[in-house]
């Protein structure tokens, strides 16, 4: 028998409540998970607290229907059950979107991302000399573009190229694109933006640019893209 439940839960995250933090989406959630009499698992000690983890943290300002949370239950429940009480005790902004139980001893999200989805845009185009669009598809279909990232060990030069999986402009400069991220060789938003405009003598900054997450992907085959959720679940 059990002793515990895993479940992996993905929820969206919209409007002003995008300007609230990693760490306050992350109490949010425990205080709706209270509200909504889920059975959660508790760490023991002195402070116990709720065991759950947000698989990536979101750039504050960022909206996104892709947000992911792995929580322990010392119960099962049906994961439409999980989805139904959240959504009836959650403000306006977050909303579950989708629920599954997870496999005894699976993976934490965090360690199986590979990859996110955006779709982001420049708010003001009136920087341009050119179309937004032109120029976007111009710079992404480079060889290589070199970026200076910082990393635990200091800086270092990297190539976006082999890190984006796939790209969409549109007439008005909207970019669909699929970004490497995780624990390792993780593409900020930001950080393509920043050489973008750089490449064009241009200088970059955050609130510059709108961006919203699609989804979180593992590549459980090489070259293919899954989100943790998958849709057939």
């Amino acid at each position: 028998m059990r002793e515990f439940f895993d479940y992996r839960l993905k929820f969206s995250k919209n409007g002003p409540i995008r300007y609230v933090g990693h760490l306050d989406v992350v109490r949010y959630m425990q205080k709706a998970n209270r509200r909504a009499e889920l059975p959660m698992s508790y760490s023991e000690g002195f402070s116990p607290h709720q065991i759950l983890s947000v698989a990536l943290p979101l750039p504050v300002g960022a909206t996104s229907d892709g947000e992911y949370l792995d929580m322990r239950l010392t119960q099962e429940l049906a994961p439409d059950e999980i989805v139904s009480r959240l959504n009836k005790v959650m403000h306006e902004g977050i909303e579950a979107r989708d629920c599954m139980l997870l496999a005894e001893h699976a993976p934490k999200a965090m360690t199986v991302i590979t990859a996110a989805g955006y779709r982001m845009q420049l708010r003001n185009a009136d920087i341009f000399r050119e179309d937004p669009g032109c120029a976007l598809k111009d710079f992404l279909s480079r060889k290589e573009i070199l970026v200076k990232k910082s990393t635990k060990k200091g800086e270092t030069t990297v190539d976006l190229i082999p890190l984006i999986h796939g790209w969409t402009v549109g007439e008005d400069g909207e970019l669909e694109i699929i970004l490497h991220a995780g624990s390792r060789d993780h593409v900020k938003p930001a950080l393509l933006y920043e050489a973008f405009l750089g490449s064009l003598g241009l200088a970059f900054q955050p609130q510059m640019l709108a961006v919203h997450r699609l989804d979180l992907y593992e590549s459980p085959a090489e070259g293919k893209f899954v989100p943790l959720i998958p849709k057939s679940v």
